[in-house]
């Protein structure tokens, strides 16, 4: 998809990190971990996986089908925090 964009919209997009959703180091399911193990070791995301994944939680769900953002429904919800820790972590990479 990246290479799609770049080719036909913008040739100096780059990708700067990528992150998982309904995901935390946290979560028991060893399938989360080797999942996001394997990911990791793809040529294309090596060094580009994000320090910050996003979780999972009913707030979230609720935003979605409210059609209002994390923060403007559940300010203090894990998942608006992690919404900001991710835009964080971002933010430090393109600067």
């Amino acid at each position: 998809m990246l290479e799609a964009v770049r080719d036909n919209f913008n040739p100096a997009l780059e990708l700067k990190g990528v992150f998982l959703t309904q995901y935390h180091p946290s979560y028991r399911g060893q399938v989360y971990h080797d999942f996001a193990a394997e990911l990791a070791q793809q040529p294309r995301v090596r060094g580009l996986l994000t320090n910050t994944s996003i979780r999972i939680n009913a707030k979230l769900v609720e935003a979605v089908a409210l059609k209002k953002s994390i923060h403007a429904h559940a300010p203090e919800s894990n998942s608006a925090h992690d919404y900001l820790a991710l835009t964080q972590e971002l933010l430090t990479r393109i600067a």
